[in-house]
């Protein structure tokens, strides 16, 4: 029969995978919303982002597996849903921070996994955070030698003494023999 050869246009996982009449092929790929929605706070950590991630994703696997079968189509299908949550991971997480990291990540042939993908991010958070702290020091820093200067001025016998009286820690126009 010559219907039988028509590409229906699905790839061969899906035609592998549809129910008993024929008609409709069966979910496949856990798709959610909110995981599509998922953005990285501030306020969160990328530990704390990876974590509510992981977990809408545990409980979507646990409501809709992937089927099993014989054909060695579910494998295919396996490698499909991890790069599309690799994807949703990093979709979740701020350009202008993890942008460089992202990139990287994406170039790798073949993709990495979910866990290794979020080492690097979580290296990357590491370091922005070193230079914010970084950069953070560099003003206290400027701060303790300022008033350790001041200090210094003081224990190296450099105070101000008056001319009038001939006492540290003043001068003629601030002498209270003076003034009164």
């Amino acid at each position: 029969m010559a219907s039988e050869h028509i590409d229906s246009g699905k790839s061969e996982p899906e035609k592998a995978h549809t129910s008993d009449e024929g008609k409709s092929p069966v979910a496949l790929t856990p798709t959610s919303p909110y995981l599509c929605l998922m953005q990285k706070d501030d306020e969160l950590s990328v530990t704390e982002f990876y974590t509510q991630f992981k977990d809408v994703l545990d409980e979507l696997s646990e409501l809709q597996p992937l089927p099993e079968c014989t054909c060695g189509a579910s494998k295919e299908l396996m490698q499909r849903e991890k790069g599309q949550r690799l994807h949703l991971f990093l979709g979740g997480l701020d350009n202008e921070q993890y942008g460089h990291v992202k990139t990287s990540i994406l170039n790798v042939e073949p993709l990495p996994s979910l866990r290794r993908a979020f080492n690097h991010v979580l290296r990357e958070e590491a370091r922005i955070n070193a230079e914010k702290e970084k950069g953070n020091s560099r003003t206290d820093q400027g701060t303790t030698f300022h008033s350790y200067s001041g200090n210094k001025q003081k224990r190296d016998g450099f105070r101000q003494k008056c001319d009038h009286c001939g006492k540290d820690g003043h001068i003629k126009a601030g002498c209270f023999e003076i003034i009164g």
